[in-house]
Order: C-alpha cells, then structure tokens, then sequence
C-alpha cells in the first residue's frame, strides 16, 4: 500500500498567528491517486493506479513528465497571509498576487477565504510537526491537499 508523505506528520489546529507569512508549496495530494513533491520534483501513483496501469499495459513512466507538468503551475505558486486578514495568491513569486480576505474557525481548524467577487472558500487547514500548513484544496471532485513551508523569499 503506498503511504504519503502528507499524511505522516503530527497536525494541530490552525491559528492566525501560525499561519502568517509568505508560503510556498511543498507537495500535492490527491488522495487515492497520487501524491506530487515539488521539493523533490517526484510522483508517486496510488497501487490501485499501477495495478491498473499494468493490467491494461500503460507504460507509467513515460506519463509520469505530462503529470508533472499538470503540476507546473501549482508547484510554483506562493501564498501570503498578513495580520490584517488579507491574503494575495500568486502563480510565482514575481507574478501580481490575487487579493482576498481570510479568517480562520480555530475550533474547527477551517480557513475561510473571502473572494472580490463576493465569493467564499472554505478548507480544512492544519499545522505539521515541521511547521508546514496542510490545506484541502476546495471545490475539487476527489479530496486534495497541499502542503505548503514557509518561503525563504
């Protein structure tokens, strides 16, 4: 059975004070299928993708650069998080950020986010042992999750 990464570390609740700053992403999960690490630019399949693979005689390593390719935009995103409640996405550190408002249920451990549009997200958030931030990716038809470290930039 493969195990992921994510879901190996110790979590506690999310609080407004544990997640500010600058984030960068550190993996992708979508549970079941696939586990992406941008740190380490590798891709793990679920065994029931391989086996299924195998059976119809897929060839999983040629199609492993297209699936990370899917992930090309992810893997460089970065996420701020500022005392007064905003957040900005962006696709890369030097790109224009997308502004929003945050706040976050610490009972609950769900992070609230606010669009321009007057649209609303909700994902569950989680804090890791190492300091990572654990997010659901929201509005995804299978359940998603990233990790994201603090930036260095």
């Amino acid at each position: 059975m493969l195990l992921f990464g994510i879901t190996s570390h110790a979590q506690s609740k999310i609080t407004k004070l544990g997640i500010l700053g600058k984030w960068a992403v550190s993996s992708v999960e979508l549970k079941g299928v696939m586990y992406y690490s941008v740190e380490k630019d590798s891709i793990a399949l679920a065994d029931s993708i391989t086996r299924d693979a195998a059976e119809k005689g897929v060839d999983l390593e040629s199609m492993k650069p297209m699936a990370k390719l899917q992930f090309a935009g992810i893997a460089t995103m970065r996420i701020t998080f500022n005392a007064d409640g905003t957040t900005e996405t962006s696709l890369n550190e030097d790109a224009p950020g997308i502004g929003a408002t945050y706040t976050i249920d610490e009972e609950k451990s769900m992070l609230i986010i606010s669009n321009k549009d007057g649209s609303t997200k909700t994902a569950k958030a989680e804090m890791l042992a190492d300091g990572a931030l654990k997010m659901q990716i929201p509005d995804l038809a299978s359940e998603a999750w990233i990790v994201l470290k603090k930036s260095k930039s």
